[in-house]
């Protein structure tokens, strides 16, 4: 990966990351939300330990932006403006499926 896409893959998953924060808001709250300050709305911790591991926090701008990489390292094709929060919620959520399969 050069520097011209991993700078895109960062710019975009900041972009997703403050759309996912403001739907979690009321709208005076979510106004008030924006790329230049996002920042200050989010934990001190960035990684969480459980299971005797150290996890990156989920819905992270870290975390968005791993999740963007997987989807285009599995589509190439993929054009990285088209990424939307439900394609991240959807790539989490086979994730999630793949790790914990429920045995009946």
């Amino acid at each position: 990966m050069n520097q011209k896409q991993a700078t895109a893959i960062r710019h975009r998953a900041n972009e997703l990351f403050v759309e996912w924060l403001q739907s979690l808001l009321n709208k005076e709250e979510a106004s008030k939300v924006s790329i230049d300050n996002y920042w200050k709305f989010l934990p001190k911790q960035s990684h969480v330990f459980a299971n005797n591991q150290i996890w990156l926090a989920a819905y992270s701008p870290r975390w968005v932006a791993k999740k963007i990489k997987k989807m285009l390292h599995k589509n190439p094709d993929l054009n990285l403006n088209l990424i939307t929060l439900k394609d991240l919620k959807k790539e989490d959520k086979q994730w999630k499926q793949k790790e914990n399969p429920s045995h009946l």
